[in-house]
């Protein structure tokens, strides 16, 4: 009986170790399914992005749901920009290149749940919270606006109205919108895709706007002179050819005017002719002859409109049409006659000719209401010379005039500013113009007996009425 009953007990406990060797095993066998089911790379349950339930996704495929769920929806969020509560303008976030940080915030979602490192507990642990839990978290994606789309939608400086030359009519221009960018896209991150947000932004005004300048373009005569044209038919056809060249041209605030380049190069195909001009100091026919009776008109038409000269060259010989040190020379490829418009208007150039008077003004708005005389100072007086030289081709006694005598000046010129009231405000040296002198040469016959001539004075009418081209000019501008 004693046996059976040791028999029995044994196989009871063996009964007991089958048992629990199962259970053990069922339970390792849990654990490590459970340990196995915190190394999955499934979002957890529970989980959403914006709103969006991502639990149990993997991360493309939550990154793809997502983008087909929120991206549209989310550039058709509108955005208010307003000052004080007033509507200043609305824009979509589409329009200023704002946009879902989605791949940031499922990369969030993927982690959420897999703290604790890598130790064998710590996947049990993550496996038991993913078998057996939720993961209860909404993540909100940062919206990101790229700056270069939003300031060209939504530009900090405010554009001037302006005037469009070619199409003849004044641009509205633009307002300029001050806000932090930051707090724009904190802003958005919280705001439902789709819906509408109100934001404060602060406005920076035009200086001028579209009606301003209506009233005021080209209101006010800024400069004009009128010159005399004399000279060949050909001359003043020269003249009044780059008269017309430069009428009508159209110089907005910051603009440089550049006389060859409006004029352009001067061809017979184009209508000019050969006319007197000085090379080398030697009287010869150039084409083009007479358009520095022009630019000399127009370089003090700027002057008295109170304009920056930027590149002026005196001629040399001092010109009888315009006083001296207020002549500007041009030749083709240099010497330049330029100036800028240092308004804050446009300006347009008229030039023509009636009869033999050449007249340019300028008109502008002259918003601080003054006005400029331009002043001269001879420095120094060079008198020219009489040469004599013999020549056969005259009778005895008799004499013919081959060169006219120039005396030559160093001018100063000033500006001078008055106001409305006639006071002075300020003067300034203008220009610094060097004209050079030149021999009068007489022609006699072998045997007369030369008289020398009496010196003419320039500034009374012996002054030539052209000057050089490029490489004899006066003095430039500083």
């Amino acid at each position: 009986m004693e046996e059976q009953s040791t028999a029995v007990e044994k196989k009871r406990l063996r009964g007991v170790w089958a048992l629990s060797a199962c259970i053990l095993a069922l339970l390792l066998s849990a654990f490590a399914a459970v340990c196995h089911a915190g190394e999955e790379t499934s979002i957890l349950r529970g989980v959403r992005v914006a709103g969006m339930d991502v639990g149990g996704m993997e991360q493309e495929e939550a990154l793809s749901y997502l983008e087909e769920q929120l991206s549209e929806p989310f550039a058709q969020t509108q955005v208010l920009l307003c000052e004080q509560g007033a509507l200043v303008t609305a824009v979509r976030c589409g329009e200023i290149g704002a946009a879902l940080a989605l791949e940031e915030a499922v990369e969030e979602a993927c982690s959420l749940g897999r703290e604790g490192g890598s130790s064998l507990f710590a996947s049990f642990a993550r496996g038991w919270r993913r078998l057996f839990g939720r993961q209860e978290a909404d993540i909100l994606p940062r919206v990101e606006i790229d700056r270069e789309i939003l300031s060209a939608v939504l530009p900090v400086t405010p554009q001037n109205a302006w005037y469009d030359a070619e199409s003849g009519q004044v641009m509205e221009g633009r307002i300029g919108i001050l806000f932090d960018v930051a707090e724009l896209e904190e802003a958005l991150s919280l705001t439902k895709p789709g819906g509408t947000l109100e934001f404060e932004v602060q406005v920076a005004q035009q200086e001028i706007s579209a009606d301003h300048l209506r009233q005021v373009l080209f209101r006010d005569t800024l400069g004009t002179y009128t010159t005399t044209v004399g000279g060949s038919s050909v001359r003043k056809n020269n003249v009044a050819l780059s008269a017309a060249a430069i009428d009508g041209c159209i110089l907005l605030a910051g603009e440089i005017f550049d006389f060859n380049a409006v004029v352009g190069e001067r061809t017979a195909e184009r209508g000019y002719g050969a006319a007197p001009a000085y090379v080398n100091g030697e009287t010869v026919e150039s084409i083009g002859g007479g358009i520095c009776q022009t630019s000399s008109t127009l370089y003090l038409a700027a002057l008295l409109s109170n304009l920056e000269i930027i590149e002026r060259y005196a001629h040399r010989y001092a010109s009888s049409y315009i006083p001296l040190g207020m002549d500007a020379t041009v030749s083709w490829g240099g010497p330049e006659f330029r100036f800028r418009n240092d308004t804050a208007y446009p300006l347009r150039i008229q030039a023509a000719m009636r009869g033999e008077e050449l007249t340019v003004t300028i008109l502008g708005t002259n918003i601080e209401d003054v006005h400029v005389e331009i002043t001269n100072e001879v420095l120094s007086r060079r008198p020219y010379t009489t040469r004599y030289q013999e020549t056969d081709s005259l009778a005895p006694g008799e004499q013919r005039l081959q060169q006219s005598g120039y005396t030559g000046y160093t001018v100063q010129t000033y500006r001078n500013v008055y106001d409305s009231s006639g006071e002075l405000l300020y003067t300034n040296a203008e220009a610094r113009s060097v004209y050079q002198s030149r021999d009068q040469i007489l022609l006699i016959g072998p045997s007369a007996e030369a008289e020398t001539p009496q010196e003419e004075n320039p500034a009374e009418g012996s002054v030539p009425e052209e000057a050089s081209p490029a490489g004899e000019a006066g003095v430039p501008l500083p």
